[in-house]
């Protein structure tokens, strides 16, 4: 049987013509993938220009909501501001307590205390007098002060008794506890105050107990930091508690105790 002749030629143009085919198709490969990436960039830049965009209005909203709570937490202690601020200048007194002579910072307080013990006296029992101080004094006071004894009155009278129970860093502390825990306490459970806890916040209470442990170690060291973090706690306790005694007497009475026992 007579073999069949291979026709190179015609091997070739095959073989030519499946690469051209091949590289057709490698093309219609190439070209489809880029479009595909290209699709896919564009939808990868236009989610992450979407989640931009998220996460700039969500850091307005969030920038509005905190500069709305700060304007809030100003407006809520604006009417305490002045009464707070005349409470933390007592401060003097547990400084003259330390460092003046004590007989000189006993008759002192003795001085002052009469004094508005005899304003308060006149203008509970003077109408006149009253109306006078409620002008004055109206937007520095409570309700219940205009027709009672103040609470400086109060502050000025414990600030006296203990610096005759006590040796004047104990009588210092305890002072200290009161004019700057209960100042703090008070400001800040107003401006960011949210778990109540006898009628005020748990907020205030910490803030209260951290300021006037600190504020204490910073002014009579001496004394250790752990019996005035126990005594600082026991006071900002006190101060919270429903007890019907002005806390102005009772804070520095019952932190003085406190530190005494504890020495």
């Amino acid at each position: 049987m007579k073999k069949k002749r291979i026709d190179f030629k015609e091997l070739e143009r095959d073989v030519l013509a499946a690469a051209d085919k091949a590289r057709v198709d490698a093309q219609d490969v190439v070209e489809r993938l880029r479009a595909e990436a290209e699709t896919t960039a564009e939808r990868m830049r236009a989610d992450a220009r979407a989640r931009a965009g998220r996460v700039k209005s969500d850091a307005h909203a969030t920038a509005g909501r905190v500069v709305a709570e700060a304007m809030a937490a100003g407006e809520r202690v604006k009417g305490e501001a002045p009464r707070k601020a005349i409470h933390l200048a007592a401060i003097s007194i547990p400084l003259g307590l330390l460092y003046i002579p004590l007989t000189a910072g006993r008759r002192t307080l003795m001085i002052i205390a009469a004094a508005l013990l005899i304003a308060d006296l006149a203008k509970i029992h003077q109408p006149r007098l009253r109306s006078y101080f409620i002008q004055f004094f109206g937007s520095m006071i409570r309700r219940h002060e205009r027709s009672e004894i103040t609470g400086s009155t109060y502050l000025v009278v414990s600030a006296l008794v203990v610096s005759y129970l006590f040796d004047p860093p104990v009588a210092a502390a305890a002072l200290v506890f009161l004019i700057i825990g209960d100042t703090l306490a008070a400001m800040v459970g107003m401006a960011w105050g949210r778990t109540p806890i006898f009628g005020k916040t748990l907020e205030g209470f910490l803030a209260g107990w951290i300021s006037s442990f600190l504020a204490a170690w910073a002014l009579v060291p001496s004394l250790g930091p752990i019996q005035l973090a126990i005594a600082a706690f026991v006071a900002s306790v006190v101060e919270i508690l429903p007890i019907p005694v002005d806390d102005n007497f009772r804070i520095p009475l019952v932190a003085g105790l406190v530190l005494e026992w504890m020495r």
